[in-house]
């Protein structure tokens, strides 16, 4: 989903249920973060995050929200750089996450 193509056509189909391959999560640059703070985020900072990524010891989940009660939409199952952008492959995915994001309805995403 890096930009222009539809998460769709990233979509595999496991025993596990689907998935999606490729997921942007974000690139480097400057962000505002709700709190005012302008925070920069570079290309070693990305490595940094992929580096030290690992679902073994704690798997990350995608929400539609920032509450870490809400239910999974899916797992992170592993992060990696393209570039100076962060991807992610998301196993065991809502078709509502899938839906949500083809159709347009989750064009920003956020890095807890």
């Amino acid at each position: 989903m890096s930009g222009t193509a539809s998460p769709l056509s990233q979509l595999q189909y496991r025993p596990d249920g689907p998935a999606l391959i490729g997921v942007e999560i974000f690139k480097t640059g400057e962000f505002t973060p709700s709190n005012g703070e302008k925070v920069s985020i570079d290309a070693d900072y990305i490595g940094a995050l992929v580096a030290s990524y690992d679902p073994k010891v704690q798997e990350a989940y995608v929400n539609q929200d920032h509450n870490w009660g809400g239910p999974s939409m899916g797992w992170i199952e592993r992060v990696y750089a393209f570039g100076e952008t962060l991807l992610c492959d998301i196993k065991q995915v809502s078709w509502d996450l899938i839906s949500s994001l083809d159709s347009g309805a989750l064009k920003k995403r956020s890095v807890e």
